[in-house]
């Protein structure tokens, strides 16, 4: 069974505007699917046919357009092979390029692709595309201040059964206890499938571990070599791995002109890019969640930012936090193209939680300049809770599966 995928109508766009795409992303998340929805012919880059390749590089290219290239990272000069096509044809919606690792650092004997091929990151499954929401208020209207209050039948233990069952597709249909034990499975494939000379099973164990008791944290490199025994520059090499396996990412910090003398923090924070993979590295469940309000709040957070770089990458805006020295947080600034920008504050929803997250965003927006006070658009509180309501002219609490994409 497809599911149908936010992402489809971006791919569709790019490719009208260029030569190809390049879709990045988790294993096991729908990419060649998605992209078999739309292409006309596929080919898999498998270790037993690169011999072939390199002899005939008109294996790769040569087939009704546009043409799906999965698993091309497997031999990288397929990306150069690509590259030339396009320019030689010079036309647009030519290749579609699928695979479960990016380089972080990108090879100089491979071309960028700049021009001729887009990247698109992609995400495990949304709440909306779940079915899961009430889709009462948009994402785009965030951007224009304008909710719809109301009160949904939602509960706690939903959210709880979606942090842990994740967003792979094909687990759609499972029960929360069968996602648990798969999703474990994944992360122990993810493990034991490691095929690099620098990269040890037990020390990236370890590096996990630790990223998933500090979910949605600060990073700190020396803190994690401290906590894991590695040295600063192993933690490093573990960290480019998994960004480039597409399992974590980088929040960076929004850099702002602010009033206050505080100084801005820059250190980026780590998420996961599906909170269910921390989940399954502590091997946590419904009950471990519901005995530790920290860790679940954490965890809340990371789904939340999912859902939201979801919807950021599909609008092209930037998601950002903020953190000065003066200890002040805000879990994420969203920012579009005409530097408009809304705030946003990640909360599980007690009524103490919802007033501290007034209170933040409120110190956080009377430190900014005049300036960029008249770029915000709102600020927002989103939260497990059932209702969505105004605060006053500025606030919001938003009930998250009150919130959708307009497509």
């Amino acid at each position: 069974m497809y599911i149908e995928r936010l992402i489809e109508k971006k791919i569709l766009r790019k490719l009208r505007l260029t030569g190809g795409v390049l879709i990045e992303g988790a294993r096991d998340i729908g990419k060649t699917k998605v992209s078999q929805q739309i292409c006309k012919s596929e080919i898999t880059i498998k270790e037993n046919n690169i011999e072939h390749i390199q002899l005939d590089n008109k294996i790769v290219t040569s087939g009704e357009k546009p043409r799906l290239i999965d698993e091309w990272q497997i031999y990288p000069q397929t990306f150069n092979i690509v590259k030339h096509n396009i320019d030689k044809e010079e036309k647009n919606n030519l290749f579609i390029l699928t695979g479960s690792s990016t380089p972080t650092k990108w090879n100089p004997l491979i071309h960028t692709g700049s021009g001729r091929i887009s990247r698109i990151k992609m995400y495990s499954l949304s709440l909306q595309e779940k079915k899961l929401t009430t889709n009462r208020i948009s994402f785009q209207n965030l951007f224009k201040n304008k909710i719809t209050t109301g009160e949904n039948n939602v509960e706690l233990n939903f959210y709880i059964d979606e942090i842990c069952k994740g967003g792979r597709p094909r687990l759609i249909n499972n029960s929360v206890s069968e996602c648990i034990e798969l999703n474990r499975d994944y992360v122990k494939n993810i493990i034991s499938s490691i095929n690099r000379k620098n990269i040890t099973k037990p020390t990236l164990e370890k590096v996990l571990k630790d990223l998933s008791r500090n979910i949605c944290c600060g990073l700190n490199i020396s803190s994690i070599a401290k906590n894991t025994g590695l040295s600063k520059e192993t933690v490093s090499t573990y960290l480019d791995f998994l960004v480039e396996s597409n399992i974590i990412e980088y929040i960076y910090c929004w850099n702002t002109h602010i009033r206050s003398k505080a100084n801005l923090r820059t250190s980026p924070k780590i998420n996961f890019t599906d909170q269910c993979f921390a989940v399954a590295v502590l091997n946590a469940d419904r009950e471990k969640l519901l005995n530790d309000f920290n860790l679940l709040g954490f965890m809340f957070e990371s789904l939340v930012i999912k859902q939201l770089n979801i919807f950021c990458s599909l609008s092209d805006m930037n998601l950002f936090f903020y953190r000065d020295s003066d200890g002040l947080e805000i879990d994420c600034v969203i920012e579009n193209n005409d530097d408009e920008w809304i705030g946003i504050e990640i909360k599980l929803g007690s009524v103490e939680g919802i007033e501290n997250g007034i209170k933040n965003l409120n110190k956080f927006y009377n430190k900014l300049t005049a300036e960029k006070q008249k770029h915000c658009k709102s600020l927002n509180i989103i939260c497990a809770s059932k209702t969505s309501f105004k605060v006053d002219e500025k606030i919001n609490v938003i009930s998250l599966a009150d919130l959708y994409l307009e497509q």
